[in-house]
């Protein structure tokens, strides 16, 4: 069993040292004071015996026997001068005092030892006796010598010598007692100051410094102690990074969830209001067409086309920002003219802008270039019409300009910019309008609030293609986005003039191959209001061989159809005449980012619609790309020949 001392303090252990000390050097003290003295009072007993024994003898045999007084007083003078003796007393042998000498100093003090020696006077006869042996000698008492000696000074001496030992020994332990009791008060300071740093890890502040000592051990450990306070604190700063990493990411999801409760509580509301009012107005219709009353049916029926334009506007925004968020989006490109793309992007427009009083223009800065370049146009086309749409919405009164510059060097690139007078976007909003389902939470925008995926949207897109995107704004002034696209420039145009030339007329031959007759009725009512009267067929393989038997202008083809889909139609009419060369749109009601991506990435198509789509844009549309196909030489379908060629 092992025994636990308890724990004191260094004060106290150094007053127990220094008690235990002292006691120590008292005992062994005593012990070998007394052990001297008593082997002392031994040898000097053995002394005066061996000094009695020997010298006195011989120094009072012939005094005694010649009874000289005189001689006996100066043997027993000079035995005086010995320290050990007293006093001495010689007697004759009739035990009559010859001398008597003593010390003259008080003897009170002094404890005396007596020996009595007796002195003879041995003589050898000269007679022998009958036998011829020599006779015993004979010995004759001359007298008794009394001596009554002392060992106190001896003793005096030996305590003088021990007490002054005694002092020495005394002040080294004191010396040492003081050393040590400095060192120990020295190294409990530093410990008492090491506990106060400890007590400050203990609170959780880890930059501490101990104190070094001479003690090396003490360094030693105040190393390691600094040691571990350094990986505790790097542990403690990674675990508070690692906690606040974790509660910025906890808030940003709390924030998206409750952003995406709120986004589909907006979608909720936004697909709800318009088919309550398509729904309700084509009750109305019906009702008053039955009754013959006819007088609001034109103002009920441009309330549904409206509200029917909302709902595919809001199912778009939505498609598109599901499509990016999956990672289904990648990036097709194809040899496009720039000015002839973003003209077309931003004249569909003009109407809604009309319409709204507001003042709208777009076209490209005095100093770009007209050129082709390789990029994907889709993904172009959403982030312009994402940024002019945002503009129509904030934007009551003023004007809303698109303008964009091409640059070939010294790094290829087209600046896009989109000017408004809108409400404007305070600075503290100006960098998370970009995050995904946030809205600015500001009375004046309220009534203006959208769904929050546009700008994110466009941030998304924008920085998918290597480029980047500005923002330059002020409350109640007005803001200006500016996008900057990488381009792989192909070869430079002269500038054009815009054209006043009108390409969709009723000379204009047109062919619609669509598998839902319903469809083509629509189509062809569409075209039919700008004197065009085309022909359709509802089956791919009709409308390929309609299209081998004659030359079209343009030819509208559905994607999604039995047998043939409106790729595999449209490369079969590609690869000879009449219409290799003719403008082939696609028409299709599947905005997926995939499908839009396989068409573009197929270089078969002039163009891709997507349904629904009103009979103006729908000319638009078909006037676009006949002036593109004009003016740029074939650039969507040039690749496509020249690779044809080549093959």
């Amino acid at each position: 069993m092992k025994i636990r001392l308890p724990a004191i303090s260094l004060r106290r252990w150094m007053q127990i040292l220094i008690v235990v000390t002292v006691s120590l050097y008292s005992l062994t003290q005593y012990y070998l004071n007394y052990r001297y003295i008593k082997q002392l009072n031994v040898e000097q007993v053995a002394q005066i015996n061996a000094i009695v024994s020997a010298d006195l003898q011989t120094m009072m045999q012939f005094p005694l026997y010649a009874n000289d007084a005189i001689e006996i007083a100066r043997i027993a003078e000079d035995l005086l001068t010995h320290e050990m003796i007293w006093a001495i007393e010689v007697r004759d042998k009739n035990d009559r005092i010859i001398e008597r000498k003593e010390r003259t100093v008080s003897s009170e003090d002094i404890t005396l030892n007596k020996k009595v020696i007796e002195i003879y006077d041995e003589q050898i006869p000269l007679n022998v006796d009958a036998t011829g042996l020599a006779a015993t000698p004979e010995k004759e008492l001359l007298g008794r010598v009394f001596l009554y000696f002392t060992n106190d000074s001896q003793v005096n001496n030996l305590n003088s010598d021990l007490q002054r030992q005694t002092l020495i020994f005394a002040l080294v332990v004191l010396v040492g007692t003081l050393i040590l009791a400095s060192f120990i008060t020295t190294s409990s300071r530093y410990v008492n100051l090491a506990n106060v740093e400890m007590q400050k890890l203990i609170e959780g502040k880890y930059d501490i410094t101990i104190k070094r000592s001479k003690v090396t051990e003490f360094n030693t450990l105040a190393d390691k102690i600094e040691e571990v306070a350094g990986a505790l604190a790097t542990q403690v700063d990674s675990l508070k990074t690692s906690q606040l990493e974790a509660e910025n990411k906890q808030r940003e999801a709390e924030e998206s969830a409750d952003a995406k409760v709120k986004f589909m509580q907006i979608i909720s509301h936004e697909i709800r209001s318009p088919v309550h009012v398509i729904v309700n107005l084509f009750s109305r219709i019906a009702e008053d067409i039955a009754k013959n009353n006819v007088k609001d049916v034109d103002q009920r029926l441009a309330l549904v086309k409206e509200s029917a334009s909302e709902l595919l506007t809001v199912v778009d925004e939505f498609l598109h920002a599901q499509a990016l968020e999956d990672g289904h989006v990648q990036i097709k490109t194809s040899e496009q003219s720039v000015n002839a793309t973003l003209q077309e992007i931003c004249s569909r427009y003009k109407g809604k802008f009309k319409h709204k009083h507001i003042h709208y223009e777009f076209e490209p800065q005095s100093t770009s270039l007209d050129v082709n370049a390789m990029f994907d146009k889709g993904k172009v086309d959403r982030i312009v019409s994402n940024l002019v749409s945002n503009a129509f919405k904030y934007t009551q009164k003023g004007a809303v300009s698109v303008t964009w510059k091409a640059y070939d060097s010294p790094n290829p690139l087209l600046e896009i910019q989109v000017t408004d007078s809108g409400i404007g976007i305070a600075d503290q909003d100006k960098d998370r309008v970009f995050e995904q389902f946030y809205q600015v939470r500001s009375p004046s925008i309220r009534r203006h609030s959208g769904r929050g995926i546009g700008l994110s949207f466009v941030k998304e897109l924008t920085e998918l293609l290597g480029g980047s995107i500005e923002l330059e704004s002020e409350p109640g002034r007005g803001s200006t986005f500016t996008v900057r696209l990488p381009l792989m420039i192909t070869s430079t145009n002269p500038a054009i003039a815009e054209v006043n030339k009108h390409y969709l007329d009723s000379e204009c031959n047109v062919l619609v191959i669509d598998d839902s007759e319903s469809n083509c009725l629509v189509m062809m009512d569409m075209l039919e209001q700008f004197d065009i009267t085309p022909e359709y067929a509802t089956d791919p393989n009709t409308g390929l061989d309609i299209a081998k038997r004659r030359r079209f202008d343009v030819i509208l083809v559905d994607f999604h159809m039995p047998d043939l889909d409106g790729l595999m139609l449209t490369q079969a009419l590609r690869e000879r005449k009449p219409n290799k060369d003719a403008v082939i749109l696609c028409i299709t009601a599947d905005a997926t980012q995939q499908t839009q991506d396989v068409l573009i990435e197929s270089r078969c198509f002039d163009g891709v619609i997507i349904k629904p789509i009103e009979a103006k844009d729908l000319a638009d549309r078909i006037e676009q790309a006949m002036y593109a196909r004009d003016v740029s030489e074939n650039v969507v379908y040039g690749q496509f020949k020249r690779s044809k060629s080549n093959d």
